[in-house]
């Protein structure tokens, strides 16, 4: 059994190819949603799902009254040095931890 995409799924992944492969650039505008919906022959819902799926990712962000826009690629966030949970079990005592806390 296949499992073929979602019509909003394929046009974010068609978006989001066009991204990552260099022709829409940070900045650029993307087409508009009626553009997007008349060329693919979309509902105007299915595209707004397709964008909204491109902005949860990072990808595009909107502009009121000005469209969708490709936005800065981030930085991937470093990984924290060091660790809150300690490698190997380490024996509590409730008391000394109670103290610790009402002192502070």
């Amino acid at each position: 059994m296949t499992t073929e995409l979602l019509r909003y799924e394929k046009l974010a992944g068609d978006l989001q190819g066009l991204i990552a492969g260099g022709v829409l650039r940070h900045g650029d505008r993307l087409p508009s949603l009626r553009r997007l919906a008349t060329e693919r022959r979309l509902s105007l819902s299915t595209v707004v799902q397709a964008l909204r799926q491109l902005e949860d990712r990072g990808l595009v962000e909107a502009r009121p009254q000005s469209g969708y826009f490709v936005r800065r690629s981030l930085p991937p966030r470093a990984e924290p040095v060091l660790r809150s949970t300690p490698e190997v079990a380490v024996p509590v005592d409730v008391t000394q931890r109670l103290i610790r806390i009402a002192s502070r």
